[in-house]
């Protein structure tokens, strides 16, 4: 079988498979009705054409999404049937609209609905979009790339809360969150840039 792919744009391949026909095993010289038989002899009498078009085309296919998640439109333009598929590992975090199927004929507005990522690392996903019931597969990758939450920048100078006397020293430290400790520089009112500093307190 001899088959001639060409692509016309917009996503459509058209298909010209070309099979060989072959006489009947109905006689001493022919005894098999395929090629690679073993021990067997074929003759191909013809040739036959058949033509396939395969329209399969996805867009957008990657995604952005901000922290606070959001709905996303995917236009699917096909003439054979399909199926979305959402690894398990994604599906807690990127499902299918009300209105989406997981399978289906023909074209169609998909959506997906990204949750809000609750972590301040971002994340990413991969969904296929794939056709069925046709050789070979055709197949889209939908990616997003999800990014982390941002959290505002916040101090606190915590002094315990041990009762102190004039003449004791007392430490005074500015509380930060780690994860945007980098962000941050300190200068105390004695000119010190540390974050944690002690002071004495005067006596009366």
């Amino acid at each position: 079988m001899l088959i001639i792919i060409t692509r016309t744009g917009n996503g459509t391949l058209n298909f010209k498979r070309i099979s060989p026909l072959y006489a009947s095993a109905d006689s001493a010289t022919v005894t098999a009705t395929k090629f690679f038989t073993p021990g067997g002899n074929s003759v191909v009498t013809g040739m036959v054409e058949n033509d396939l078009t395969i329209n399969f085309q996805v867009t957008p296919t990657r995604f952005t999404p901000p922290a606070d998640g959001n709905e996303y439109p995917v236009s699917l333009q096909t003439n054979y049937t399909w199926q979305i598929n959402i690894p398990p590992g994604v599906s807690s975090w990127i499902r299918r609209a009300p209105g989406t199927p997981a399978a289906g004929t023909g074209q169609r507005s998909l959506k997906f609905i990204v949750d809000p990522n609750p972590g301040q690392i971002p994340r990413n996903a991969e969904i296929e979009i794939v056709t069925t019931g046709a050789t070979p597969t055709f197949r889209y990758v939908v990616r997003f790339s999800q990014a982390g939450i941002c959290l505002p920048p916040q101090a606190t100078v915590d002094a315990g809360a041990e009762p102190v006397c004039p003449g004791d020293s007392l430490q005074l430290a500015a509380i930060v969150n780690p994860a945007l400790q980098s962000l941050y520089s300190f200068r105390w009112s004695n000119g010190d840039t540390t974050s944690i500093i002690t002071v004495v307190l005067p006596a009366e």
